[in-house]
């Protein structure tokens, strides 16, 4: 399993990075609607700040 932290506190889990960078995506665009975001982006974010659990 692998989490990561949003800005906003919420904690977003999922098995594997790929689904990880998918609920990041619709997390990001519910509650800060973010738009479009770039998988690039995403990608980032999650090599920055996701870890095991």
């Amino acid at each position: 399993m692998r989490a990561l932290e949003c800005e906003c506190g919420e904690h977003i889990e999922a098995v594997n990075d790929e689904e990880l960078r998918i609920r990041l995506r619709e997390h990001l665009n519910y509650y800060h609607q973010q738009g479009e975001i770039s998988d690039e982006d995403l990608e980032r974010i999650i090599a920055e700040r996701a870890y095991d659990v």
